[in-house]
């Protein structure tokens, strides 16, 4: 209940019951927040927790998310495994993307993006990269993916709410005239990746005048806490041949997965899944991970399983779209 309508009955009754948010998705840093999505171990939720072991207190955990779309909710609940329950604000059509008329791959990825579902588009057919997190090849596929979309335009629809959480109306939102949050924000684990992502930002938005809002990128650690409409994530696993404490890092790939209010891509070379089923396992628990006690390998394979997943094949040559 908002404070200005809660002040107008407080102390009237002989018990008051205090609903709020009981966390956020774990930081980078499990120190400054050391929370695992225990029920009441959280020290940051937005109610004291001084009075609840009175015998006329009583208090329940009502977890609830803001920010994704409601088909994104199954991976926000693959995070949260140990609660009971995860709720989602928006309703399945509070969100939506209107897109141009596409041709080709970029048609079918950018539909699947527009839907609401997270989307895990793995490439294969690319020319080695210099280094796991110096990927040109791959950010090249990416720039092709997004000039049909930015040339074209599109636009990004919100529903909008009264205090009773009743849907009013709608704001709207364009590539031509962005308002709001970021529209597309490309997220990468590592600063080389956003050194080359944000040469690619620069380059597109210098030949198709993109005007500001409509396209940036991004360290995953800058970005915590912000917002964007549609998240374009490297995945931490791309090109990797194994798995260590920065690539598995749990916190990170949160962070990179629920910032986005209405689409979320998830870009990676193929071979996701061999890297997994492969790779030693490494035992305790990544920095950050919510839950029991799980492999990173396991992590990552329940985390994949909420995606929609996609394969294109591209010519290692020209890295040109099919």
């Amino acid at each position: 209940m908002a404070l200005h309508l809660f002040a107008g009955v407080e102390g009237y009754a002989p018990i008051v019951v205090g609903v709020g948010d009981v966390g956020q998705l774990p930081p980078i840093d499990a120190s400054d927040n050391p929370w695992r999505g225990d029920p009441g171990y959280n020290p940051y939720r937005a109610w004291p927790t001084a009075y609840e072991g009175f015998r006329t207190t009583f208090s329940i955990d009502l977890p609830a998310v803001w920010r994704p779309p409601a088909q994104q909710l199954a991976l926000w609940r693959a995070f949260y495994q140990d609660w009971e329950r995860l709720d989602c604000i928006a309703a399945p059509d509070d969100r939506g993307i209107e897109l141009p008329a596409l041709a080709g791959a970029a048609a079918d990825i950018w539909a699947t993006v527009a839907s609401g579902c997270p989307t895990l588009l793995e490439i294969d057919g690319l020319a080695e990269p210099e280094a796991p997190d110096v990927d040109e090849p791959l950010l090249g596929v990416l720039e092709e993916l997004l000039r049909p979309l930015l040339v074209g335009g599109f636009l990004v629809r919100t529903a909008v709410y009264d205090d009773s959480g009743a849907p009013t109306g709608e704001e709207w939102s364009s590539s031509a005239e962005p308002e709001g949050d970021p529209l597309i924000v490309i997220l990468a684990s590592r600063n080389a990746a956003v050194d080359d992502a944000e040469a690619l930002v620069d380059r597109l938005s210098i030949e198709l005048e993109l005007r500001e809002g409509v396209l940036a990128a991004s360290t995953v650690d800058k970005w915590q806490g912000q917002t964007n409409r549609i998240t374009i994530a490297l995945h931490p696993l791309s090109g990797a041949d194994n798995l260590d404490s920065f690539n598995s890092a749990f916190g990170r790939l949160a962070v990179a997965c629920t910032r986005a209010t209405h689409g979320l891509l998830m870009l990676t070379r193929s071979g996701l899944d061999e890297l997994l089923a492969e790779a030693p396992a490494r035992p305790g628990t990544p920095l950050g991970e919510p839950g029991t006690r799980t492999l990173p390998r396991q992590t990552h394979l329940r985390l994949l399983g909420s995606f929609a997943r996609g394969a294109l094949v591209v010519d290692p040559a020209s890295a040109s779209l099919p």
